[in-house]
């Protein structure tokens, strides 16, 4: 299985350990003997395996390389509040880099944490129904009903939530586990996971 970690951070501790304990509860990891990793950092003192600034795109990974992305603390330190084409460009490369069935890991901070906005180097803040547009089919079913803007210019990819730990009511983090469809699995039915519409 090959996994890339965006923004990794120093070596140790294991920046995985934190979704990775949830995600070990939940089953349905592989043994970490199986994990090929790749670090990505921008910070050359983290000594990544791969030095590169994620605001650059594209991201120098080919179509298709990685069965899972991880980003933990990462998404709200890219692009800025209300920047939907920063927002989607970024999340199109995570599609793009992703295996057919490929899970997007991550956490960030909740609207209760009280760093989410304190902290100087955080430019968005992320929810659990921001991820209902990267699934391919949602504005289909916002535009004309709702006073969502049509974001279909912006976005070419599908990517799914399927399952979200401690969304609203933690003062912590929430994590997501979101899932890459491609080309054939596009003409599966709409449904929004989590009632999140």
């Amino acid at each position: 299985m090959k996994v890339l970690l965006l923004g990794s951070g120093a070596p140790e501790p294991n920046p995985l350990r934190k979704l990775l304990i949830r995600l070990e509860y939940e089953g349905g990891l592989p043994s970490r003997d199986d994990v090929i990793l790749t670090r990505l950092d921008s910070n050359p003192d983290c000594k990544p395996d791969v030095l590169w600034d994620l605001n650059v795109k594209p991201w120098p990974f080919e179509d298709n390389s990685f069965d899972e992305v991880h980003a933990y603390n990462v998404m709200e330190h890219l692009g800025r509040q209300g920047d939907a084409k920063a927002f989607f460009d970024e999340h199109y490369e995570i599609w793009r880099i992703l295996r057919r069935g490929g899970s997007y890991l991550g956490c960030c901070p909740t609207m209760k944490n009280p760093w989410v906005l304190a902290e100087p180097s955080h430019t968005r803040v992320l929810l659990p129904h921001t991820f209902n547009f990267l699934h391919g089919r949602f504005m289909d079913t916002q535009l004309g009903v709702t006073s969502s803007s049509d974001f279909r210019g912006l976005w070419r990819g599908d990517l799914r939530l399927i399952k979200v730990w401690n969304d609203y009511n933690s003062e912590d983090d929430w994590a997501w586990h979101v899932v890459a469809f491609k080309e054939e699995e596009f003409l599966q039915p709409l449904n929004i996971i989590n009632g999140l519409t």
